[in-house]
């Protein structure tokens, strides 16, 4: 049960990690020859379950410049549209998360709870 838990906490903190990278973009959609990153949660995220603990190792492996985004005249390729729906969407499976890992930890509570009633 433990396990879920911790699972759970690396997903959260992956993807406050990607939400830094993605509000970071737009920080700099203005800036010239800012090029738009994210992190690949996959990648990240299957590295993390093999670090112990709550470590999540060195995420700037798993940080990478986005592909298909059009560069303007300025150089810079980060699109506020795009960013905001990533921001969005990162949000809400980072909400999703932490839904699971609270109803884990209920789930814990109530097993503890059930097994000292006897």
């Amino acid at each position: 049960m433990l396990e879920g838990i911790t699972y759970f906490g690396k997903a959260l903190a992956l993807r406050n990690a990607q939400l830094d990278v993605l509000t970071s973009n737009l920080a700099n959609a203005s800036t010239p020859g800012y090029k738009a990153k994210n992190l690949n949660f996959r990648e990240a995220f299957a590295h993390a379950l093999h670090e112990s603990g709550n470590q999540l190792g060195n995420l700037s492996h798993y940080t990478q410049y986005e592909r298909g985004n059009p560069v303007g005249l300025d150089g810079n390729s980060v699109s506020p549209q795009q960013t905001m729906m990533q921001i969005t969407r990162t949000a809400l499976n980072s909400e999703a998360d932490e839904s699971f890992a609270s109803g884990a930890a209920q789930s814990m509570i109530d097993a503890i709870n059930t097994s000292t009633v006897y």
